[in-house]
């Protein structure tokens, strides 16, 4: 019983995340402008271009949006992993800390490698 009532915390969480996009989704969904346009609701995508969409457009979306979405998995990816391995870190021991920094030193090597390629740079 007494560990159920730790998973509180992270429950109440779960619902707080949940009722703000709920609330935020109806928001703009009842009060967001709306457009029928045709031209706004086709398809404009790298490779999939349907409509009177501009190539440019779509080359300047995809050089631009792809190495943010890799740079953000990896961050992601990092949380997840960091986050309970903080928690419990002294059930761990050595053997545990040195597991941490070898990932951690991968995703540093993640961090120079997208730092090499420019995807920092504002274009």
């Amino acid at each position: 019983m007494e560990q159920s009532i730790n998973y509180i915390p992270i429950l109440i969480m779960m619902v707080f995340a949940s009722v703000v996009s709920f609330v935020l989704i109806s928001i703009d969904y009842f009060f967001g402008q709306k457009r029928s346009d045709k031209q706004e609701s086709g398809k404009c995508e790298p490779g999939v271009i349907t409509g009177k969409c501009d190539d440019s457009f779509a080359d300047h979306l995809y050089t631009n949006f792809m190495p943010a979405a890799m740079i953000f998995i990896l961050f992601d990816a990092a949380t997840l992993f960091i986050y309970p391995w903080a928690v419990s870190f002294k059930s761990f021991g050595f053997e545990g800390f040195f597991e941490m920094l070898s990932f951690a030193s991968i995703l540093l090597f993640g961090l120079y490698y997208a730092a090499k390629k420019g995807s920092f740079e504002l274009d």
